[in-house]
Protein backbone atom coordinates (compact mmCIF):
# COMPACT_ATOMS: atom_id res chain seq x y z
CA UNK A 1 0.00 0.00 0.00
CA UNK A 2 1.28 3.34 -1.00
CA UNK A 3 1.34 6.13 1.41
CA UNK A 4 -0.92 9.39 0.40
CA UNK A 5 0.16 12.31 -0.55
CA UNK A 6 -0.46 15.88 2.18
CA UNK A 7 1.91 18.28 1.07
CA UNK A 8 -0.16 21.14 0.56
CA UNK A 9 -0.93 22.19 -3.29
CA UNK A 10 -3.38 23.96 -4.91
CA UNK A 11 -6.97 22.09 -5.00
CA UNK A 12 -7.92 20.73 -8.46
CA UNK A 13 -10.92 21.56 -10.48
CA UNK A 14 -13.85 19.64 -9.82
CA UNK A 15 -16.52 19.00 -12.57
CA UNK A 16 -19.03 19.63 -10.35
CA UNK A 17 -18.85 23.15 -8.37
CA UNK A 18 -21.12 24.12 -5.88
CA UNK A 19 -21.47 27.02 -3.23
CA UNK A 20 -23.57 26.89 0.05
CA UNK A 21 -26.50 29.32 0.73
CA UNK A 22 -26.13 29.41 4.65
CA UNK A 23 -27.76 31.86 6.35
CA UNK A 24 -26.53 32.55 10.09
CA UNK A 25 -28.00 34.08 13.44
CA UNK A 26 -27.72 37.67 13.53
CA UNK A 27 -26.55 37.78 9.85
CA UNK A 28 -29.82 39.01 8.33
CA UNK A 29 -29.60 39.76 4.83
CA UNK A 30 -25.90 41.13 4.15
CA UNK A 31 -25.51 41.51 0.44
CA UNK A 32 -22.92 39.14 -1.58
CA UNK A 33 -19.83 41.12 -2.78
CA UNK A 34 -18.16 38.03 -5.56
CA UNK A 35 -15.10 40.57 -6.54
CA UNK A 36 -13.83 39.76 -2.72
CA UNK A 37 -12.90 36.10 -2.82
CA UNK A 38 -10.17 35.36 -0.52
CA UNK A 39 -9.57 36.18 3.11
CA UNK A 40 -6.22 36.45 4.65
CA UNK A 41 -5.66 33.50 7.43
CA UNK A 42 -5.08 36.48 10.05
CA UNK A 43 -8.48 37.61 9.42
CA UNK A 44 -9.81 34.03 9.88
CA UNK A 45 -7.95 33.37 12.93
CA UNK A 46 -9.00 36.78 14.24
CA UNK A 47 -12.44 35.71 13.81
CA UNK A 48 -12.33 31.81 15.80
CA UNK A 49 -10.10 33.54 18.36
CA UNK A 50 -12.21 36.54 19.60
CA UNK A 51 -12.85 36.21 23.00
CA UNK A 52 -16.62 35.82 21.95
CA UNK A 53 -19.52 33.47 21.42
CA UNK A 54 -21.10 33.79 17.99
CA UNK A 55 -23.99 35.71 17.33
CA UNK A 56 -27.38 34.55 19.03
CA UNK A 57 -25.23 32.49 21.99
CA UNK A 58 -23.18 29.09 21.59
CA UNK A 59 -19.78 27.65 22.64
CA UNK A 60 -16.94 29.93 23.40
CA UNK A 61 -14.64 31.07 20.92
CA UNK A 62 -12.03 28.14 21.60
CA UNK A 63 -14.86 25.59 20.53
CA UNK A 64 -15.06 26.23 17.20
CA UNK A 65 -17.79 23.54 15.95
CA UNK A 66 -20.96 24.11 17.00
CA UNK A 67 -22.35 21.10 19.30
CA UNK A 68 -25.49 22.10 20.53
CA UNK A 69 -28.51 20.16 20.95
CA UNK A 70 -31.02 21.47 18.47
CA UNK A 71 -28.91 22.46 15.60
CA UNK A 72 -29.82 21.50 12.16
CA UNK A 73 -28.09 20.86 9.01
CA UNK A 74 -29.92 20.42 5.23
CA UNK A 75 -27.98 19.70 2.63
CA UNK A 76 -28.83 19.53 -1.13
CA UNK A 77 -26.56 16.24 -2.38
CA UNK A 78 -25.76 15.97 -5.90
CA UNK A 79 -23.28 12.69 -7.36
CA UNK A 80 -23.00 12.29 -10.96
CA UNK A 81 -21.11 10.27 -13.49
CA UNK A 82 -19.32 10.29 -16.70
CA UNK A 83 -16.96 8.52 -19.42
CA UNK A 84 -14.30 9.64 -21.49
CA UNK A 85 -12.96 7.42 -24.11
CA UNK A 86 -9.73 7.60 -25.16
CA UNK A 87 -9.18 10.20 -28.08
CA UNK A 88 -13.24 10.63 -27.25
CA UNK A 89 -15.23 13.49 -26.16
CA UNK A 90 -16.50 13.08 -22.39
CA UNK A 91 -20.11 10.91 -22.81
CA UNK A 92 -23.03 12.52 -21.15
CA UNK A 93 -23.42 13.25 -17.64
CA UNK A 94 -26.01 11.14 -15.53
CA UNK A 95 -26.64 11.70 -12.05
CA UNK A 96 -28.78 12.03 -8.97
CA UNK A 97 -29.73 15.12 -6.10
CA UNK A 98 -30.79 13.96 -3.14
CA UNK A 99 -30.79 15.73 0.53
CA UNK A 100 -29.23 15.35 3.75
CA UNK A 101 -30.57 16.37 7.12
CA UNK A 102 -28.33 16.24 10.17
CA UNK A 103 -29.54 17.06 13.66
CA UNK A 104 -27.98 17.04 16.70
CA UNK A 105 -30.41 15.04 18.84
CA UNK A 106 -28.92 14.13 22.14
CA UNK A 107 -25.86 13.64 24.26
CA UNK A 108 -24.65 9.86 25.25
CA UNK A 109 -22.45 9.22 27.94
CA UNK A 110 -19.69 6.66 26.85
CA UNK A 111 -16.39 5.82 28.04
CA UNK A 112 -15.87 8.43 30.12
CA UNK A 113 -16.97 10.91 27.46
CA UNK A 114 -19.90 12.54 26.90
CA UNK A 115 -20.99 12.34 23.25
CA UNK A 116 -23.39 15.15 21.20
CA UNK A 117 -25.32 12.64 19.44
CA UNK A 118 -25.78 13.49 15.33
CA UNK A 119 -28.49 11.73 13.37
CA UNK A 120 -27.81 11.78 9.74
CA UNK A 121 -29.96 11.21 7.41
CA UNK A 122 -30.23 10.57 3.30
CA UNK A 123 -32.95 11.00 1.37
CA UNK A 124 -35.33 7.42 1.18
CA UNK A 125 -32.33 5.76 3.48
CA UNK A 126 -32.52 4.57 7.05
CA UNK A 127 -30.56 7.04 9.55
CA UNK A 128 -27.26 6.95 11.58
CA UNK A 129 -25.49 7.93 14.16
CA UNK A 130 -22.41 9.86 14.72
CA UNK A 131 -21.09 10.73 18.27
CA UNK A 132 -18.63 14.09 18.65
CA UNK A 133 -17.11 15.54 21.58
CA UNK A 134 -15.12 18.36 21.51
CA UNK A 135 -11.86 19.90 23.41
CA UNK A 136 -9.45 22.54 23.26
CA UNK A 137 -7.22 20.36 20.97
CA UNK A 138 -9.99 19.66 18.51
CA UNK A 139 -13.22 17.82 17.06
CA UNK A 140 -13.35 14.11 18.35
CA UNK A 141 -15.68 11.38 17.25
CA UNK A 142 -16.44 8.09 18.93
CA UNK A 143 -15.32 5.14 16.65
CA UNK A 144 -18.00 2.82 16.73
CA UNK A 145 -20.80 1.25 14.51
CA UNK A 146 -22.86 4.17 13.16
CA UNK A 147 -25.61 1.90 12.57
CA UNK A 148 -26.27 1.52 16.33
CA UNK A 149 -29.20 3.78 17.60
CA UNK A 150 -28.29 5.95 20.65
CA UNK A 151 -30.38 5.13 24.14
CA UNK A 152 -30.64 8.96 24.63
CA UNK A 153 -32.61 9.48 21.57
CA UNK A 154 -35.76 8.48 22.56
CA UNK A 155 -38.15 5.75 21.42
CA UNK A 156 -38.14 6.92 17.74
CA UNK A 157 -34.29 7.26 17.26
CA UNK A 158 -33.72 3.56 18.99
CA UNK A 159 -36.01 1.98 16.27
CA UNK A 160 -33.84 -1.17 14.56
CA UNK A 161 -33.29 -1.16 10.78
CA UNK A 162 -32.18 -3.32 8.39
CA UNK A 163 -29.43 -1.88 6.41
CA UNK A 164 -30.19 -4.85 3.36
CA UNK A 165 -34.30 -3.24 3.48
CA UNK A 166 -32.25 0.52 2.38
CA UNK A 167 -32.85 1.23 -0.93
CA UNK A 168 -30.09 0.83 -3.82
CA UNK A 169 -27.47 3.22 -3.59
CA UNK A 170 -28.37 6.05 -5.96
CA UNK A 171 -25.02 5.97 -7.24
CA UNK A 172 -25.43 2.59 -8.57
CA UNK A 173 -28.67 3.45 -10.53
CA UNK A 174 -26.67 6.74 -12.14
CA UNK A 175 -23.81 3.94 -13.22
CA UNK A 176 -26.70 1.76 -14.74
CA UNK A 177 -27.38 4.86 -17.01
CA UNK A 178 -24.05 5.58 -17.78
CA UNK A 179 -23.64 1.64 -18.72
CA UNK A 180 -26.84 1.45 -20.62
CA UNK A 181 -25.03 4.26 -23.09
CA UNK A 182 -22.23 1.82 -24.12
CA UNK A 183 -22.99 -0.57 -26.90
CA UNK A 184 -20.10 -3.16 -27.19
CA UNK A 185 -19.96 -5.52 -24.10
CA UNK A 186 -16.05 -5.74 -23.91
CA UNK A 187 -15.87 -2.09 -23.28
CA UNK A 188 -19.08 -2.81 -20.54
CA UNK A 189 -16.84 -5.32 -18.85
CA UNK A 190 -13.64 -2.95 -19.07
CA UNK A 191 -15.85 0.29 -17.59
CA UNK A 192 -17.87 -1.89 -15.24
CA UNK A 193 -14.54 -2.65 -13.82
CA UNK A 194 -12.93 0.69 -13.36
CA UNK A 195 -16.59 1.87 -11.88
CA UNK A 196 -15.96 -0.63 -9.24
CA UNK A 197 -12.43 0.50 -8.55
CA UNK A 198 -13.65 4.32 -8.63
CA UNK A 199 -16.92 2.83 -6.19
CA UNK A 200 -14.65 1.10 -3.93
CA UNK A 201 -12.62 4.22 -3.33
CA UNK A 202 -15.79 6.44 -3.06
CA UNK A 203 -17.16 4.26 -0.28
CA UNK A 204 -13.60 4.84 1.99
CA UNK A 205 -14.16 8.65 1.40
CA UNK A 206 -17.83 9.14 2.55
CA UNK A 207 -16.83 6.63 5.89
CA UNK A 208 -13.81 8.73 6.49
CA UNK A 209 -15.33 11.84 6.38
CA UNK A 210 -18.85 10.77 7.83
CA UNK A 211 -21.62 11.34 4.96
CA UNK A 212 -22.37 8.33 4.98
CA UNK A 213 -22.42 5.19 7.57
CA UNK A 214 -19.57 2.53 7.80
CA UNK A 215 -18.98 -0.49 8.87
CA UNK A 216 -15.88 -0.86 11.53
CA UNK A 217 -14.08 -3.92 12.05
CA UNK A 218 -14.56 -5.34 15.32
CA UNK A 219 -12.31 -5.00 17.88
CA UNK A 220 -11.74 -7.72 20.41
CA UNK A 221 -14.10 -8.07 23.21
CA UNK A 222 -14.19 -5.19 25.43
CA UNK A 223 -11.58 -3.18 24.05
CA UNK A 224 -12.88 -0.05 22.63
CA UNK A 225 -11.81 1.31 19.41
CA UNK A 226 -11.12 4.44 20.13
CA UNK A 227 -12.14 8.26 18.51
CA UNK A 228 -11.49 9.70 14.97
CA UNK A 229 -10.04 13.06 14.80
CA UNK A 230 -12.44 15.38 12.64
CA UNK A 231 -10.69 18.81 13.45
CA UNK A 232 -7.43 19.71 15.24
CA UNK A 233 -7.33 22.51 17.05
CA UNK A 234 -5.49 25.18 16.17
CA UNK A 235 -6.84 25.27 12.67
CA UNK A 236 -3.63 27.03 10.42
CA UNK A 237 -2.67 26.74 7.05
CA UNK A 238 -0.26 23.34 6.92
CA UNK A 239 -2.07 22.05 10.04
CA UNK A 240 -2.20 18.32 9.47
CA UNK A 241 -3.54 14.99 11.26
CA UNK A 242 -4.65 11.60 11.11
CA UNK A 243 -8.15 11.31 10.95
CA UNK A 244 -7.90 7.33 11.36
CA UNK A 245 -4.89 5.30 11.25
CA UNK A 246 -6.78 2.29 10.21
CA UNK A 247 -8.03 2.90 7.26
CA UNK A 248 -5.75 5.31 6.78
CA UNK A 249 -7.07 8.70 6.46
CA UNK A 250 -5.32 12.25 6.81
CA UNK A 251 -6.69 15.66 6.15
CA UNK A 252 -4.35 19.02 5.77
CA UNK A 253 -5.49 22.66 5.95
CA UNK A 254 -4.50 24.01 2.18
CA UNK A 255 -5.73 27.27 3.47
CA UNK A 256 -8.42 29.84 3.93
CA UNK A 257 -11.54 30.55 1.45
CA UNK A 258 -14.38 33.49 1.75
CA UNK A 259 -17.02 31.59 0.31
CA UNK A 260 -19.61 33.79 -1.66
CA UNK A 261 -22.86 32.70 0.28
CA UNK A 262 -26.49 34.38 0.40
CA UNK A 263 -25.66 36.23 3.51
CA UNK A 264 -22.39 38.06 2.17
CA UNK A 265 -18.79 36.21 2.49
CA UNK A 266 -18.26 34.20 5.19
CA UNK A 267 -14.26 32.92 5.63
CA UNK A 268 -13.50 29.02 6.15
CA UNK A 269 -11.03 26.63 6.30
CA UNK A 270 -10.40 24.82 3.02
CA UNK A 271 -9.13 20.66 3.96
CA UNK A 272 -8.00 18.06 1.81
CA UNK A 273 -8.42 14.83 3.09
CA UNK A 274 -5.90 12.05 2.03
CA UNK A 275 -5.93 8.13 1.89
CA UNK A 276 -3.41 5.81 0.80
CA UNK A 277 -5.87 4.38 -1.71
CA UNK A 278 -7.03 7.69 -3.77
CA UNK A 279 -5.58 7.59 -6.94
CA UNK A 280 -3.41 10.63 -7.77
CA UNK A 281 -6.82 12.53 -9.61
CA UNK A 282 -8.84 11.75 -6.75
CA UNK A 283 -9.67 15.48 -4.50
CA UNK A 284 -11.37 14.91 -1.39
CA UNK A 285 -12.34 18.71 -0.07
CA UNK A 286 -14.35 20.11 3.26
CA UNK A 287 -14.94 23.47 3.91
CA UNK A 288 -15.36 23.99 7.85
CA UNK A 289 -16.44 27.93 9.70
CA UNK A 290 -17.73 28.37 12.88
CA UNK A 291 -21.77 27.01 12.05
CA UNK A 292 -20.20 23.82 10.76
CA UNK A 293 -19.58 21.82 7.81
CA UNK A 294 -19.99 24.68 4.99
CA UNK A 295 -18.96 22.77 1.49
CA UNK A 296 -17.66 19.10 0.35
CA UNK A 297 -16.54 18.37 -2.69
CA UNK A 298 -15.10 15.07 -4.57
CA UNK A 299 -13.40 13.84 -7.98
CA UNK A 300 -12.66 10.28 -8.16
CA UNK A 301 -11.46 9.13 -11.74
CA UNK A 302 -10.69 5.42 -12.57
CA UNK A 303 -9.13 3.72 -15.71
CA UNK A 304 -10.80 1.18 -18.54
CA UNK A 305 -8.48 -1.16 -19.90
CA UNK A 306 -8.94 -3.63 -22.40
CA UNK A 307 -7.47 -7.12 -22.62
CA UNK A 308 -3.98 -6.04 -23.40
CA UNK A 309 -3.97 -3.48 -20.38
CA UNK A 310 -4.10 -0.71 -22.69
CA UNK A 311 -6.78 1.98 -21.38
CA UNK A 312 -9.68 2.85 -23.43
CA UNK A 313 -11.18 5.57 -21.36
CA UNK A 314 -11.82 6.89 -18.08
CA UNK A 315 -14.93 7.00 -15.71
CA UNK A 316 -15.30 10.09 -13.50
CA UNK A 317 -16.98 10.73 -10.54
CA UNK A 318 -18.01 14.02 -8.87
CA UNK A 319 -19.84 14.42 -5.70
CA UNK A 320 -21.06 17.72 -3.74
CA UNK A 321 -22.72 18.46 -0.96
CA UNK A 322 -24.44 22.03 -0.65
CA UNK A 323 -26.13 23.48 2.75
CA UNK A 324 -29.62 24.96 2.56
CA UNK A 325 -31.22 24.60 5.65
CA UNK A 326 -29.54 25.80 8.93
CA UNK A 327 -30.69 26.29 12.86
CA UNK A 328 -28.03 27.34 15.32
CA UNK A 329 -28.99 28.01 19.02
CA UNK A 330 -32.89 27.37 18.29
CA UNK A 331 -33.10 29.71 15.32
CA UNK A 332 -34.06 28.32 11.78
CA UNK A 333 -32.63 30.27 8.63
CA UNK A 334 -33.56 28.22 4.95
CA UNK A 335 -31.25 29.70 2.15
CA UNK A 336 -34.32 29.27 -0.17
Amino acid sequence: MRAFDLSPRAPHRFATLAIFALLLSGCGNAPTDPAANRVTASALRAEIDAGRGPAGGGPPASLFYPLEVGNHWGYDHSFSVYIIPTGGPPGPVQGVNDRVIRDLVCVEHRLGHDYTVEQVQYQGAPPWWVRYRQDGSGLFEADVEVTNPPLCAGPAGRRIFDAKAAPARADERVWASVAAKIADPAKQVAYRAAWDRVQARIAAARQAIGITARSLPRAAAGVDPGEITRLEYPLHPGAHWVVRANPSFGSIVEGTDALDLEVGLLPAWRIRVGNEFLGPEDRILTWYGRSGMLKLEGHFEGSATDEAGNEIGRVIADESAVLTDLALGGGRFAGH
